[in-house]
């Protein structure tokens, strides 16, 4: 609706990558997977959950989307993503 380029799709695009940190530093059975499935002009991870969680129902879901690899590599330090990504 404002754009890519907008204040506020920045500010959202900015608040969707500190609760994907959060959830992936204060949460067990969360981690992430290089995705080279889904097509981007960049690299992203995939954040992935252990157990799939129930939403709205009946939808079940074992991930919380994807980050960039650069924006990974700016929320964590290098020793955080060593622990973080599953190969």
């Amino acid at each position: 609706m404002f754009g890519d380029k907008s204040n506020i799709s920045q500010a959202l695009r900015d608040q969707k990558a500190c609760l994907q940190a959060e959830l992936l530093r204060d949460h067990e059975g969360v981690y992430l997977v290089l995705d080279m499935e889904t097509e981007s002009e960049e690299p992203l991870y995939s954040i992935k959950l252990l157990q799939e969680v129930k939403l709205q129902g009946a939808y079940f879901k074992d991930d919380a989307e994807h980050i960039p690899v650069r924006v990974a590599d700016k929320l964590f330090t290098a020793q955080e993503l060593i622990k973080l990504i599953k190969r």
